[in-house]
């Protein structure tokens, strides 16, 4: 088995961190946000925010797990209180009529999970579950009594991995045009 190690994102690493994370998100329902976007603008967008700081998915939000130094994986975590504030700065790029305006993915007082994901090279390796360890770990050390994330309806393989870590179905919430179950982890 290879050495597997987890650790913050870096600015740098920008580029690698979109590309995966884009293995987690219903892109085409993004592309509808954005005119004329190709897949390619949208990663060069999303490394963007990746690479600025203050905002959802900031590489703060970010870490890595890294397999014999390539990217494997990634979480993107943060509070929830912090959501609407993290929020902005995508508006700005979106434009204050975006779809995404509306959307609420997170409640106050929950560690929110925002996007996990590993490269289909680096699969059933554990990679994800070490991932979430290590938020996890944060949350609960920065007093958090919960944890939450979304997950779409028709993956089931990985509501199956989020339940198996102790994740439980609190709701449903819709995600652009994708109907989400709302997954709860009581922390304490």
């Amino acid at each position: 088995m290879e050495n597997i190690i987890i650790r913050d994102a870096r600015r740098e690493e920008s580029v690698e961190i979109a590309r995966l994370m884009l293995l987690a998100w219903p892109v085409e329902e993004f592309l509808k946000e954005i005119p004329q976007a190709t897949y390619e603008v949208f990663e060069d967008f999303i490394a963007g925010l990746v690479a600025r700081e203050g905002n959802i998915y900031s590489y703060e939000n970010i870490v890595i797990a890294q397999a014999d130094g390539v990217i494997a994986g990634i979480m993107c975590a943060y509070n929830g209180d912090d959501y609407q504030r993290l929020k902005e700065p995508v508006l700005a790029h979106l434009g204050k009529d975006s779809y995404f305006k509306d959307v609420v993915e997170t409640q106050g007082g929950e560690y929110y999970i925002d996007s996990v994901a590993v490269s289909p090279d680096y699969r059933g390796r554990g990679i994800a579950r070490m991932l979430f360890d290590s938020h996890l770990q944060r949350a609960s050390k920065a007093g958090f009594s919960k944890a939450g994330l979304i997950v779409d309806v028709d993956k089931p393989q990985a509501e199956r991995l989020y339940l198996s870590i102790g994740f439980r179905m609190e709701g449903y919430t819709d995600f652009f045009s994708h109907r989400m179950k709302h997954l709860v982890m009581h922390l304490v």
